[in-house]
């Protein structure tokens, strides 16, 4: 709960995770902490080239895409560089601001690719947006009604902005508001 960043460490030799892992995982994405994923032994998986590991590491996190995965080797100390050099970058973004306008940019973009839902006959409708804080991002967006965003639109919005403003290691958090008349 201290923390700033999580070096969640998980066994590369399984090429997969336990149901153990899955739960620590859901633990640090409810906290909203930045998150390297470790993957430790990977010395011993001689049999994969290290992109279809990362891959099937990653596959089997299927709520932590987000996170960087680095393979690690304990008793070699092989890779603690790019550790390091992972942790740097998540500290780096622990202290970026995204203006209003250019949040509301990357907003009219996100709706312009990929229209919002209508549920009924209302559509969902994002009148504008503002980070409220880091550590996790978290985005207010002034919207018609919170109830008529569909899970799928709220995961859009968060990998969009993940994407355009590149935070990797941190959940996204988005607060829809209704704006007020």
């Amino acid at each position: 709960e201290k923390c700033d960043i999580v070096l969640f460490v998980i066994e590369a030799t399984t090429r997969m995770s336990t149901s153990q892992d899955k739960t620590i995982s859901r633990m640090i994405i409810d906290s909203g902490k930045g998150c390297i994923i470790v993957a430790n032994k990977s010395d011993a998986c001689t049999d994969v080239k290290r992109k279809e590991l990362i891959a099937e590491l990653h596959g089997s996190l299927p709520m932590m895409q987000y996170a960087p995965l680095v393979l690690v080797s304990a008793t070699k100390g092989s890779n603690f560089g790019e550790l390091f050099e992972a942790i740097a970058e998540l500290r780096a973004q622990m202290s970026i601001k995204v203006s209003t306008s250019v949040l509301n940019k990357v907003i009219t973009d996100a709706q312009k690719k990929n229209l919002p839902p209508v549920i009924g006959t209302r559509p969902f409708r994002i009148y504008y947006g503002t980070m409220v804080g880091n550590c996790p991002p978290r985005f207010s967006l002034f919207v018609n009604d919170p109830k008529l965003c569909a899970e799928h639109y709220r995961t859009y919005l968060e990998n969009y902005f993940r994407k355009s403003f590149t935070f990797t290691g941190f959940p996204i958090r988005l607060i829809m508001k209704p704006r007020r008349r």
